[in-house]
């Protein structure tokens, strides 16, 4: 018989089931407490594949996780690039509108800034929205 408090008070609850031989199976289920118990104090079981690495494999690991970082680094380079090309252009735009149109029809240059504004301020909107929702959940 086990050592174990925990196999003992497994066992010692167990029905006698009338034949002779009535201690196989505390026996048998002492057994089988015991594997487990073993099973579960060694640790988690390593997967085969992390047993078959060697630092070949490590260290292309690691140059494509910097390879992801460069290329990362490098979009976020070109988005910027692009956002400011783009403001540039807006500036650019509403420098020439208000020299060009202003002088000669304000009316037609209040409702083109007012359909700009409204343009600007739904998609405002609509990011705020979106943000809201995404915090939300």
């Amino acid at each position: 018989m086990s050592s174990d408090p925990k196999a003992q008070a497994l066992t010692a609850d167990e029905p006698s089931s009338g034949r002779s031989d009535s201690k196989e199976p505390t026996r048998v289920r002492t057994a089988i407490v015991e594997a487990f118990a073993t099973k579960v104090s060694s640790g988690p079981a390593v997967h085969p594949i992390f047993q078959k690495m060697e630092s070949g494999h490590v260290t292309q690991v690691l140059e494509g996780a910097y390879a992801r970082d460069r290329d990362r680094a490098r979009q976020l380079s070109t988005d910027r690039w692009f956002r400011l090309v783009y403001a540039a252009l807006g500036v650019g735009m509403f420098v020439f509108l208000t020299v060009w149109l202003l002088p000669s029809q304000a009316d037609l240059y209040v409702k083109r800034l007012q359909g700009l504004g409204l343009f600007f301020a739904g998609g405002a909107g609509g990011y705020g929205l979106k943000t809201y929702r995404s915090r939300k959940r």
